[in-house]
This record gives C-alpha cells, structure tokens and sequence, in this order.
C-alpha cells in the first residue's frame, strides 16, 4: 500500500490493499495467559465479559472468534506481523499504534489509580513522583513508556491486581497502581463491600483521563484489516485514537465488526452483557451516590454534605455511602433503584438533561452553590457569560452550568476532571478562564496553596438550590432526611 506522503508518519506501515470476501471467517482474537475476571478466565478457559461480547459481534457479520492465548510479548510480536486479528481491550500506545488500529468495543473504561487509604488526591500523573509512589504494573505494560517519561519508580511483576495492590499496601509498601474502571466494579461486587475504604484502599477517579471509550487493537498486518488516509487527521494534534492519520476501510472484516459492536451499544445489547458480568451487589440499604466535589463530598467525609448525610442516615445505618466523579455518579444512579445522587439541582431543565423520568423525588435543600468567573492571577474579573465570547473557558468534565451557559456558544475546554487541575491549566496559559461553583473553588484553591482568582463574588452567575435526588426509596427514608436537615 502506499504511504500517503508527508501526512504519514514516517514509522507506519500499511497492509496490502485486499478485496474481502469475510462470509464464514475466522477472527483470532488473542489475549494473555493469565485472567482478568470477569472480562476473561485464566487459561485454558476462555469465558467471560470479552467471548460473549465479540462472538455476539462476529455471528452478526457471518464470522466466528478464535481465541489464543500467550504470554504479552509473544502475542504483540504476532499481532505486529498480522499473524493475529485483534487484542479486545487496548491501551493507546504511540509506539504499539505502529502496528494496532484502535476500534472502540462499546464498553467503557478508564484507569483509575489505587493507593494507601492515607494517600492525598492525585489529579495528574506527574503527582505519583511528587508523592514518591512506586508505581506497580504488569511485564509488558505499554503504561511503562508514560512511567519512564514522568521519572517515577516502578515495579514490573508478572501478574498484578488490586488483590496484589492491597496486599502491598497492607504491608506498608508506598504503591501506586493503575486498576480499569470495569475492573474496580468488579472488586467490590467480588469483596461484598461498599466502597475502597472498606478494603483498605483509596480510588483516584481524577488522576488518569477519566472514563473513555474501551478499544480493542487489531493489527494493522491483518488480512482481516485494510485502512486508507484519514483527510481529517491533523498531524499538529496528539496522536490517538480519535486523531489518527488513517481510518479503517469500511469494507474490510475489522470494519464491520466495529460497526457490529457500535450498534449492538446502540440497541443496549453491549450494556446487558456489561451489567451481567459486573453488576454490583444488591444492598439492601439505600445507595447514596455522592459526586466527589472539594469541600462538599469528600473522601474523609470533611464536606460540608458529608456531615449532613453522616449524621442523619449513616450512622443510624439507613444508607450506604459511594463517592464517584461526576459522569459516573450521574450513570449509577440513572440505572440503580433504591438509591439517591447528591447533591443535585431540582430544576426542571437539569432534570430533562439527565433524563432521569418522573419517577424521582427531592428531598429538602441541603444548602445552595454559586456560579462565578474566575480569569488568572491579577487579571480582569469577567462579570457577564457575554464577555467570555472569543475565549477560551475551562469546565470540569460531567457538570452541568445551567441552559443560560450551554447556549453562550463559548470555545469550552472541558478536558479537566476536577478545578485544581483548571487551575493549573489558567496558571499555564491553556485557558482564558474557567467556570465553578463554591464553595468547592475555594477549596481546589486552598488545597492548592492558592488565595481565589479574581471573580465577581458579589454577583454569582447562578445560585442554585442543592439537595438529594431519590428512586424507588421509602417515603419514610425521604421524611426522616428533611426532618434530620432541620436539627442543628
């Protein structure tokens, strides 16, 4: 095939143009020896999340899943020399890209970092150096090349799991490990327990990209795989997934089976064999997902909610408490019953955004936030929406601003998974300003030694009423909520 002049790097090589007749084929399917229940079992068996998942896709298309399993380094040499299909969940690698193209599968995933319980917030990588972690991490891990790029220690050893990673921490080791979203669900349901604190552990939801799409790569020396020159692809961009400088030919088999899994996730098929596989353990108290906002829900329960929802329904045992980023908290609750999100904004608009039905009820205000403005350090405090036009704004990804914000039409960056790091992103020049409630602002800005930017504290943009949002609870666990908010 030919390389498509200077849009192309000059280390990918293309696969021969072929004409696919797929009716009946064979898709090799590889994955490592050891398993990563209840995506896969152990060798020799190969049940699980990943069989049910792509034999489903492939029966769509006519075609069947081999599976092979070898250790990590010999089944990435087979898949750079086409010699095998596809690895079903795939971290992006610049440097295994060479060889892989990334297909989403339609589950999600995300790297969630595990630690000591007494470990403080980690929001960016560089963090697991500055806190003198070791990083913990299996042979072969394509984390590696990241690892060696911040600096930080490692430890390679054959297998590694949050068992491992609690078994570490217990004995006083200083580790930190990278655990897939899916694969943190899995835990609890498999411990019986409600949260990482119960175990021991603590989750670092913010520290490493969020939740993202989960790929699988499948080789780019396929017989199965044929690409072309991505016309979008723009070379002065990351490298990833999403900006790559080929796209898959829609007529190849690798092809149609990413479009076999798209469309199972779009008729809810992909989210059934999710939930049958890692679906937590049914409580028989109420679930109370909290949003981990600085200063209002907190690990340590120091939020100013936390003590609320402590005193009244914790430690009489009535509920049980699990604090999630804001997307996550946000999909649990619209799929639990019994259960209750906080906090929240009972207005109508939020309410059909979230799309969370009739059948939910709020409790009493809990108390109220306020939207500002913050510009850099001695800059201008921008008052209006109207006059971030032309700039760029900072958001934390998963909130909600409210329909006046989303019909601005501002250039929003909304790539920040928590304040600090907006922060962070105004102090380098990345963004014009950010938006953000209080009081978590001024708690992101203390934590991070810092007096609050500039912004108009005397004229909020929004104030809005925060309480909790409840399905399927008794009317009893509502009354004594509201009543407990009135008791000083």
């Amino acid at each position: 095939m030919k390389l498509f002049g200077k849009l192309i790097l000059s280390f990918f090589v293309f696969a021969s143009a072929t004409s696919f007749s797929f009716a009946g084929k064979e898709i090799k399917m590889v994955y490592k020896e050891g398993g990563k229940l209840p995506l896969i079992a152990k060798m020799p068996d190969n049940t699980g999340a990943y069989m049910e998942l792509f034999s489903k896709a492939a029966k769509k298309i006519g075609c069947t899943i081999k599976v092979s399993r070898m250790p990590k380094k010999r089944l990435h040499y087979k898949l750079e020399k086409g010699e095998l299909d596809f690895y079903p969940g795939a971290s992006f690698s610049t440097k295994r890209a060479k060889y892989l193209y990334y297909i989403e599968n339609g589950f999600m995933t995300g790297d969630y970092g595990i630690t000591s319980v007494n470990t403080s917030d980690i929001f960016d990588y560089q963090q697991i150096k500055e806190f003198d972690l070791t990083w913990l991490m299996e042979l072969g891990s394509s984390k590696l090349e990241l690892a060696n790029e911040i600096g930080t220690k490692t430890q390679s050893v054959y297998h590694a799991d949050i068992e491992l990673a609690r078994k570490l921490v217990t004995n006083g080791r200083k580790i930190f490990y990278i655990a897939d979203k899916e694969l943190v669900d899995y835990y609890l349901k498999k411990k019986g327990v409600a949260s990482f604190r119960e175990a021991g552990l603590k989750v670092h939801p913010n520290c490493c990209e969020g939740d993202m799409p989960m790929h699988m790569g499948f080789s780019r020396l396929s017989p199965l795989f044929k690409e072309k020159a991505n016309p979008e692809y723009d070379a002065t961009r990351k490298l990833s997934p999403a900006n790559f400088p080929t796209i898959v030919d829609p007529e190849c088999v690798a092809a149609k089976l990413g479009q076999a899994l798209k469309e199972m996730k779009a008729d809810g098929e992909t989210d059934k064999i999710y939930k049958k596989y890692f679906s937590r353990v049914a409580h028989s108290k109420t679930v109370i997902y909290g949003v981990k906002i600085p200063g209002v829900h907190e690990e340590n329960k120091s939020g100013i909610y936390d003590k609320f929802i402590d005193r009244i329904l914790l430690k009489p045992d009535l509920a049980t408490f699990i604090l999630l980023p804001p997307a996550r908290a946000v999909k649990e609750f619209s799929n639990c019953k019994n259960c209750c999100l906080t906090p929240m904004n009972p207005s109508k608009d939020l309410k059909d955004k979230l799309k969370f039905g009739n059948d939910v009820i709020y409790t009493d205000t809990i108390g109220f936030s306020k939207m500002f403005i913050f510009t850099g350090k001695d800059k201008k405090v921008i008052s209006k929406l109207s006059d971030l036009k032309g700039k760029t704004v900072g958001v934390r990804y998963g909130f909600y601003y409210g329909e006046a914000f989303e019909k601005a039409e501002l250039i929003i960056d909304s790539t920040a998974y928590s304040i600090a790091k907006n922060i962070t992103k105004l102090d380098q020049g990345r963004i014009d300003a950010f938006v953000a409630y209080v009081p978590d602002a001024y708690d992101a800005f203390k934590s991070l030694g810092k007096d609050p930017y500039p912004h108009d504290k005397n004229n909020a943009l929004v104030v809005y009423k925060d309480c909790m949002v409840c399905r399927d609870v008794p009317k009893e666990f509502i009354e004594t909520f509201n009543k407990g908010l009135k008791q000083k």
